[in-house]
């Protein structure tokens, strides 16, 4: 898992472009939900740094 994955996720519109959207956790965040990361223990600390 990169930081990117933990901000963004990449996806194919119907014509074959590609967009961004806003990752699970971003929006947990927006919208003031919690959010459960299991297994945060295996992600490279790098990776978590953007959570800071």
């Amino acid at each position: 898992m990169t930081a990117r994955d933990l901000l963004q996720q990449r996806y194919t519109l119907p014509n074959g472009d590609t967009a961004w959207r806003a990752s699970p956790l971003v929006t947990a965040a927006q919208e003031g939900k919690l959010v459960l990361l299991d297994g945060i223990h295996r992600v490279n600390l790098g990776t978590l740094a953007v959570l800071s």
